[in-house]
């Protein structure tokens, strides 16, 4: 029992960590925008240089602990699961 209540917490801790990421980019990206506003910079420079590579780690960050991959399905796993199978017989 103490190792999936072991489990459970670090699980949460990771998702609150993904929470927390998201929100820090959205505050920190709203202060960068009104400093490029400001300065005059390119928008496009903007989201290029700040957004754009940020919200890339963000999403990766979140398909690692959600254990979402788009290119491995459960259904994917279970052709692979099988056609391993018949390979051996």
């Amino acid at each position: 029992m103490s190792n999936e209540l072991e489990k459970a917490k670090t699980r949460v801790k990771y998702i609150k960590g993904v929470y927390n990421h998201l929100i820090i980019f959205v505050v920190m990206n709203l202060i960068f925008l009104a400093v490029v506003l400001y300065i005059d910079f390119s928008v496009n420079y903007f989201i290029n240089f700040f957004v754009l590579p940020w919200g890339m780690g963000i999403f990766i960050q979140w398909m690692l602990v959600f254990k979402w991959n788009p290119f491995t399905s459960k259904k994917w796993k279970e052709r692979k699961i099988k056609e391993y199978l018949d390979k051996e017989e």
